[in-house]
């Protein structure tokens, strides 16, 4: 039987799918503004900006929400941001392919947060396209394996 608490942290979780959901929509939306050409994008500063700003966002959602699952279901103790994405790989709850395509946006989120490097986007070597896909494909396989499980 589900107690009180377990019921308050699966919201929780189901808050940050919500908010993870609306920050990969207006990821897609800035970048179909630009045709996908990030050159044109970067001409811009302000949407520069909320480029950065909305893959931080993305990133720490997605890490947010690795932990969670990961503590919420007992399914290991991730030490680095990195190992919650790892964990849920391991225990097939996420498929090989948004395993792969997760792996780089920790490192991506470093960067952004702590400015390791200027980021630019001509070193950035990601199809967003299919980046959005995996954002979306994450969503709904940790909604299928926390409501539908």
């Amino acid at each position: 039987m589900v107690n009180l608490e377990q019921i308050n942290y699966l919201q929780k979780i189901n808050k940050h799918l919500k908010s993870l959901q609306t920050d990969v929509d207006l990821f897609q939306r800035l970048l179909e503004d630009y045709s996908f050409d990030l050159n044109k994008l970067a001409s811009y500063e302000y949407s520069l900006m909320a480029f950065e700003r909305l893959l931080e966002k993305i990133a720490n959602n997605i890490i947010d929400i690795s932990f969670m699952v990961v503590k919420y279901y007992n399914l290991g103790a991730p030490k680095f941001y990195r190992q919650g994405i790892e964990i849920l790989c391991k225990k097939k709850i996420l498929s090989p392919n948004v395993c792969k395509l997760l792996q780089g946006i920790v490192g991506m989120r470093n960067i952004l947060v702590h400015e390791y490097t200027d980021f630019s986007l001509d070193k950035i070597n990601v199809n967003f396209k299919e980046q959005l896909k995996i954002f979306n494909e994450f969503i709904k396989q940790i909604e299928n394996y926390i409501f539908v499980k």
